[in-house]
């Protein structure tokens, strides 16, 4: 068995390095923040990095599954690495995008998940809702814009 474990995906490449823009051009081309780069083969003209393009690659290249990783350069995936995991349950495994935030920032964006997966526990206050963050945390995704 082969496990392909660091690669990227990205529908639509919308990220950051630093305070400037990361954004995909055409013939595997960025723009970071003004200066073009070259990121990835010139075939890839549309600059989207997809799962069925992955999926071809693996099966080319006999590897049975992969671990996704999330980097800043190509933006917030966690929806598009979310539908391609269901596609591809048994080949895609992925990790996310870690962001330091406050945790009141955290709390505000999950409240509504909480009250889902815990109805009738939910607190009100950010101090009582502390535990329940601590044992979430890791079913939290980062804010998107």
């Amino acid at each position: 068995m082969v496990i392909d474990a660091h690669l990227h995906l990205w529908d639509k490449q919308l990220g950051r390095v630093g305070e400037n823009k990361v954004v995909a051009l055409k013939d595997g081309k960025s723009d970071f923040g003004g200066e073009i780069r070259q990121m990835m083969p010139p075939y890839m003209l549309d600059g989207r990095n997809t799962v069925e393009m992955l999926i071809s690659n693996m099966n080319y290249a006999r590897v049975s599954g992969c671990v996704v990783t999330q980097e800043y350069i190509d933006g917030n995936q966690d929806h598009y690495l979310l539908e391609c995991r269901k596609k591809y349950p048994k080949r895609i495994k992925v990790c996310c995008l870690y962001e330091e935030k406050e945790i009141k920032v955290i709390f505000r964006n999950c409240h509504t998940f909480l009250q889902w997966i815990l109805p009738g526990t939910v607190p009100q206050t950010l101090g009582s809702a502390l535990p329940h963050m601590r044992s979430l945390s890791w079913l939290l995704l980062p804010e998107t814009n």
